[in-house]
């Protein structure tokens, strides 16, 4: 058999087996993978700080 029989032999039986393999696609994902883990809740803003006092009068300087 010539060197072209051999390549065009090969040729074939590699397509024929990409071709049969489509038939049954397996997953390389481990399970579960396609149900993400659930996003944490947010935590609630924190109350807002209350309003100052003003700040006391200065007492007058002495003369």
């Amino acid at each position: 058999m010539s060197r072209a029989g051999w390549l065009m032999g090969t040729a074939l039986a590699i397509s024929s087996a990409l071709a049969m393999a489509q038939d049954a696609p397996e997953s390389l994902l481990p399970p579960g993978f396609d149900r993400p883990a659930p996003r944490p809740s947010r935590a609630p803003a924190a109350p807002a700080p209350a309003a100052a006092a003003p700040a006391p009068a200065r007492p007058a300087a002495a003369p």
